[in-house]
């Protein structure tokens, strides 16, 4: 371990508790730190997509947030009582084809259980001053609940302390943007009203100010009320007020009553133009923010998390270049802006106020939403499922693959109906666990697999899939040749085909041999149609492939991993 002092993350959002649990689960260092004095009282953001269950899914945490029954199936969007669209989750290709709408304080209070079982406590009342950096470590100056001031080393730090941070003012970085016109209303209530349960519903109305009803666990909803005028930000909205509003946007019958939550809030649309200074780093609302149309916000920022945690642990525990790093900017800052623009595309479809706006939303919107794909692809999206990362620098070694087939960068697609000894199993659950996941298809892959596994055994676990395995040939179908096939911790494809995994593997890891971890032992996982090899990113995303071992020299991987991982000057992202 190269650097003794921890990373220090700020704030204990869901993002800062997700990214110190990823730290230490992989070994490294960690403090975290909150200037609040107790957990979130207060549910704030809501929507789980399907993306992040997945990603919780391989820390063994999903079980947790699907128990607490709070499946939404869809969404659907009306004007007035005309119904214009439904949108379903059903059609999504994951285990976990729905929205789940949990607060936030029962997201924050099992990622700090999941956190405190790896050994880690959040320091409450910890309140950031000021940092310095110098000498390859930060100093932070911060203020305790005795007002004591106190001086924390850290080998880095990372400001997930909301949007706004005083991390990111501290390294000078702007927040560009712009926030919308009056504030909006939220309450968390009973409802008695005759819309399903099982969806999120937007109401549109003629004024241009929409309404937005999400189911809760218990029978009980959020109502979102946006761009309702000018309030009293200390004093909260009274229940008759928020009824009064409901009454007026949304046809009835509606009944308001039992709240438990009435705020609120302005909705701002900004990001910072960098995700990395140095030895400081930023995460989640410090870095990007959006309305809350389609809830997104919560989602983005612990998957940035789940992306930064396995890098930053590679570089302090596993010898992984510096460099590294500089993909965290360049893979989660198109994924930012990918969420900024349809969030705000969708405030602005509510707002229309015009007739003859209205009158195009009513007829375009069910046009469109009457096509399967269109909403097939606005669930991915919504979801998302979509996101990946094929510009990355790290994408290297990709070869063109058929329409469908999964390539370096990709979410590695799960598998559903495997058979691991005798019982049902899904891709995903046997790729469970630490570090990168070598997927070794047939036994043609042997040898490749065991001379990757006799130097990064430490930092690579096999998986085998064999024929009687896989057999509806899914494995196959999704991922196509070779027969090797590499996911990084964070569920992406790294790389395929042994010459590209190797290359990746020597220059982020170094070549030191490590001691071979046992794996899941089977030979076919993908029936692929020919010998080649797969890499797979720590976070399972596809890195690269070749369509044969021998098809992908090592020089290309090598020259240009070289320069992102291990070459050149170290710069800021």
């Amino acid at each position: 371990m190269r650097d003794t002092e921890p990373v220090v993350v700020v704030g204990a959002g869901p993002t800062g508790l997700l990214l110190a649990a990823e730290l230490a689960r992989h070994g490294a260092p960690v403090r975290i730190v909150d200037r609040r004095d107790g957990d979130c009282r207060e549910s704030q953001a809501l929507g789980v997509q399907a993306r992040t269950p997945e990603m919780l899914d391989s820390l063994g945490l999903a079980g947790e947030f699907v128990a607490r029954d709070a499946r939404v199936r869809g969404f659907t969007m009306w004007d007035g009582r005309r119904r214009l669209a439904r949108v379903e989750y059903s059609t999504l290709d994951t285990a976990f084809p729905f929205l789940l709408d949990i607060p936030q304080d029962e997201t924050e209070a099992i990622l700090r259980a999941h956190l405190a079982r790896l050994g880690v406590e959040v320091e409450q009342g910890s309140e950031v001053l000021d940092l310095a950096c110098a000498d390859g470590h930060v100093a932070l100056t911060a203020r305790g609940l005795d007002e004591q001031t106190l001086t924390i080393r850290a080998s880095y730090v990372v400001g997930c302390d909301g949007a706004h941070s005083t991390i990111r003012r501290l390294v000078g970085l702007p927040f560009d943007g712009h926030g919308y016109a009056h504030e909006w209303l939220l309450a968390d209530v009973a409802l008695d009203w005759d819309r399903s349960p099982d969806d999120v519903h937007i109401v549109f109305h003629a004024s241009g100010r929409a309404t937005v009803c999400m189911p809760l666990p218990g029978g009980r909803w959020r109502v979102i009320l946006y761009f309702a005028g000018r309030w009293d930000a200390a004093r909260p909205p009274a229940l008759a007020e928020v009824a009064a509003l409901v009454e007026e946007r949304v046809p009835g019958p509606v009944a308001v009553s039992d709240p438990t939550w009435l705020a609120t809030f302005q909705t701002h649309r900004r990001s910072a133009p960098a995700y990395r200074r140095g030895r400081v780093l930023l995460a989640g609302d410090a870095v990007h923010i959006h309305s809350p149309a389609g809830g997104q916000g919560m989602n983005t920022g612990l998957l940035d998390a789940h992306n930064l945690g396995w890098k930053l642990a590679a570089v302090l525990t596993s010898g992984a270049s510096e460099a590294l790093l500089h993909s965290y900017h360049a893979e989660r800052a198109p994924i930012a802006r990918d969420v900024l623009a349809p969030t705000h595309r969708l405030v602005q479809l509510t707002a229309l106020s015009a007739p003859w706006q209205r009158a195009a939303r009513g007829a375009l919107v069910p046009l469109l939403a009457g096509l399967p794909p269109v909403r097939r692809q606005m669930a991915r999206r919504i979801s998302q499922l979509y996101a990946g990362y094929r510009t990355s620098p790290l994408c290297v070694g990709a070869v063109r693959s058929r329409h469908g087939r999964v390539r370096p960068g990709d979410r590695a697609p799960d598998a559903g109906r495997l058979v691991v000894a005798g019982r049902p199993a899904r891709l995903h659950e046997l790729r469970r666990g630490q570090g990168h996941v070598l997927l070794v298809v047939g036994v043609g892959a042997e040898d490749d697999a065991g001379a990757l596994l006799c130097r990064w055994g430490g930092q690579v676990r096999r998986v085998g899939i064999d024929a009687a395995m896989d057999a509806d040939c899914e494995v196959r179908r999704r991922f196509g040749p070779p027969a090797l096939h590499l996911v990084r911790p964070d569920g992406h494809l790294a790389a395929s085909g042994r010459e590209a995994i190797e290359a990746y593997l020597g220059l982020v890891y170094g070549s030191a041999v490590q001691p071979v971890q046992a794996g899941v032992t089977s030979a076919s996982l993908y029936e692929l149609e020919r010998e080649g090899t797969v890499l797979v990113r720590p976070d399972g995303h596809v890195a690269g492939r070749t369509q044969h071992a021998s098809d992908d020299p090592p020089g290309v991987l090598r020259q240009v991993l070289g320069t992102i991982l291990s070459g050149g000057r170290d710069r800021d992202a």
